[in-house]
């Protein structure tokens, strides 16, 4: 179910480049990032990207997009980082997509789908490998990644906690797929909500209101005075709050 391309070094760490699936052409891309060596399965959080960079991101450094920073607290925290392309991201583009935009509403439920199934793959990988703990399973990402999160975990993913940065709460749409309809079902999940007080796209009642009205008794919103790219004094608190719930 997984093809390992190439391992080597990534700042002390170990790390995999990977395709996971059942059939080679169809297998979503990975970066898999590995905590120094344990004797007992070690958590993990599925890292995720937003709707203009790609896994890539969570290996470079030195901005909110550039997840490497926050993968380095991750890893040096005994959590194993798990990346991977959203589809028509990246390097998994296994459809042309004769000059569509999948973020117009015509094409975005097609993105969405596929996206899920996706994730649904790499979970499935992950908690059948025997070097992860699927008992201690996050999920961190950044804006767009926000509404799979919720998706995901009002759908049965198992997530024990979620960071999520800069999400926006769709509170305004009937789509099956937006934030504010997707808060019934999330279970026992603790939730960090970071956001931006100057953000330019998703205004402040927006995420206020979306933090609110999220159903679950163990939540934390962290406001930051920057726009939609966070600085990278949310990186420290991130990791430690995850830290301490898994």
């Amino acid at each position: 179910m997984i093809e390992i391309t190439e391992t080597k070094e990534w700042f002390g760490f170990k790390m995999e480049v990977a395709r996971i699936g059942p059939s080679g052409a169809n297998r979503v891309p990975c970066h898999i990032l590995w905590p120094n060596e344990s004797d007992t399965p070690v958590p993990f959080v599925l890292a995720t990207h937003g709707a203009t960079s790609s896994k890539h991101e969570w290996t470079e450094l030195d901005g909110y997009t550039k997840g490497g920073n926050l993968a380095q607290q991750y890893l040096s925290a005994g959590i194993a980082v798990v990346a991977f392309d959203w589809h028509y991201h990246g390097d998994n583009n296994t459809r042309e997509l004769d000059g569509r935009n999948v973020f117009l509403p015509e094409h975005f439920d097609d993105f969405f789908d596929r996206s899920v199934l996706d994730a649904d793959t790499v979970l499935r990988w992950a908690r059948q490998n025997p070097s992860l703990d699927s008992n201690r399973m996050a999920f961190s990402g950044y804006s767009l990644a926000g509404t799979f999160g919720f998706w995901l975990a009002n759908h049965g993913a198992g997530f024990k906690a979620m960071v999520l940065c800069v999400p926006g709460s769709g509170r305004q749409s009937d789509k099956y797929h937006s934030p504010c309809n997707n808060l019934g079902n999330l279970g026992k999940v603790s939730i960090l909500q970071i956001n931006a007080q100057q953000d330019e796209y998703i205004p402040s009642e927006e995420w206020n209101w979306l933090f609110r009205n999220t159903p679950i008794s163990d939540k934390t919103l962290l406001a930051f005075p920057s726009g939609h790219s966070l600085p990278l004094e949310y990186v420290q608190p991130a990791a430690e709050w995850l830290k301490a719930r898994l």
